[in-house]
């Protein structure tokens, strides 16, 4: 379930941000105030260039390269992006920033991370928490993760083929609890 949702928020970010490629294009091919720019592949910039973007930005992709000449000056425009996923509340409070396609993490505390954990290393009161909210079954994956500097256990347990998120603090209360609709189909 974890695994799919992650998919489907890098799926939806990488469709934004074809859109927005798409939309910026045609806001550049309207404006008619600069020479023309040329598009070119990566193989062919200049490592240089490459380079001194990469460091001005170094967590972007480079995306799409234009040669141009400003003041009879050969320069690159070098477009790069960088996607992340944004966790916030109703009232706006941000909870979690995490970079799509990176493993690394920006919480509100920037100490915060998210690790799996085996089964024997979860404290008893997790797992009795776990199982009192979810009767039955068997824990198939813990994660630790830490929010807002609060330790948070992630337990992914499977009941008759339903899977379910459990989400409980390290002193055993129950954050929320999470059916995946999909794993009932996926047996089928």
């Amino acid at each position: 379930m974890l695994r799919s949702r992650l998919f489907l928020i890098a799926l939806v970010s990488a469709i934004l941000i074809i859109g927005s490629l798409a939309v910026w294009a045609a806001v550049e091919n309207d404006n008619d105030n600069e020479d023309k720019d040329e598009s070119i592949a990566l193989s062919n910039v200049p490592a240089k260039v490459i380079e001194a973007a990469n460091k001005a930005v170094s967590d972007g992709t480079i995306v799409i390269v234009e040669k141009e000449t400003e003041n009879g000056e050969e320069v690159y425009e070098v477009k790069m992006v960088v996607s992340y996923e944004v966790k916030v509340t109703k009232d706006g409070i941000v909870k979690k920033v995490e970079k799509i396609g990176d493993n690394k993490e920006k919480d509100d505390d920037d100490n915060d991370k998210e690790e799996k954990v085996a089964l024997s290393d979860v404290p008893a009161k997790v797992l009795d928490a776990a199982n009192q909210a979810v009767p039955g079954g068997k824990i198939e994956e813990v994660e630790k993760d830490t929010e807002n500097g609060e330790i948070i256990y992630c337990i992914v347990k499977d009941v008759d083929g339903v899977k379910y998120e459990i989400d409980v603090t390290a002193d055993g209360a129950v954050k929320k609890t999470e059916k995946d609709d999909d794993s009932e189909e996926d047996d089928d």
